[in-house]
Parts: structure tokens; sequence; C-alpha cells
């Protein structure tokens, strides 16, 4: 269980330090700025509403496969959580590149604070067993 803990931290830390040195670095620093490019915008969007509910279907299809063997399977419970943080973090790195391309934290920071929200409540639990 500390390992799937220090993934999880592992993974949002890694955002929040892109997401720092986007806003003390790489913007302050950016002397010309580019036409917005919306199509990333919109493919964040749409990862946001695709790819994130499909991966805690997945998620929920492993647990349930890990709760109906005789004991909890703990490979599958953790390759279920990983998936789903996989699937958050591909949205919010998206998000911020899309923020470095534009130039702008806005629109993209929305969709961003959505992923990064969902991968936080996402936090490793100890699996159920089965009653």
């Amino acid at each position: 269980m500390l390992r799937l803990w220090i993934i999880w931290s592992a993974l949002l830390m890694g955002q929040a330090m892109f997401l720092a040195m986007l806003v003390l670095v790489i913007l302050p620093q950016r002397t010309q700025t580019n036409p917005p490019v919306p199509a990333l915008q919109w493919v964040d969007l749409g990862m946001l509403v695709t790819v994130v509910p499909i991966a805690f279907l997945v998620r929920a299809s492993l647990f349930r496969r890990a709760r109906n063997e005789s004991e909890t399977n703990p490979v599958l419970f953790a390759t279920g959580n990983i998936v789903v943080w996989a699937a958050c973090e591909s949205v919010a790195f998206l998000g911020l590149t899309a923020a470095v391309v534009n130039g702008s934290l806005k629109p993209t920071m929305f969709v961003v604070a959505i992923a990064v929200g969902l991968q936080v409540l996402a936090f490793p639990r100890p699996p159920q067993p089965n009653p």
C-alpha cells in the first residue's frame, strides 16, 4: 500500500512542479504571444469526458474481478488505481502543455483542475474484502 501512495504522490508532485515552472518561469518570460490553438483545448476537454470515465470503469471492473477471487488481489487493485491516475495525469499534462503553447492558463486550467481533482479523489485506499 505504501508503494501506491508513493506513486500517487509522485504523479501529483510532477504535475505541481510543471505547473509551478509554467507559472513562475515559462509564462512570465514570454515576450511574444502566439495565436491560441483552440484544438488543444477541445482535445483536452474531449479526453476529460472520454478517457477519464473509461479509466474509472476499467478500475471498477478490475476491482470487481479482484473481489471475486478467493483473496483480494493486490496486483489488480494497484493496476486499477494506476490506470485512473495515468488517465487523469495525461489530461492534466495536455492542458498544461496547451497553456505553454497558447501562452495562457485560461481556459485549459479548468480542465486541468478537474483532472487533478479527480486524481486526488482517487487516493489509494486498502481494498475492501468480500463480505
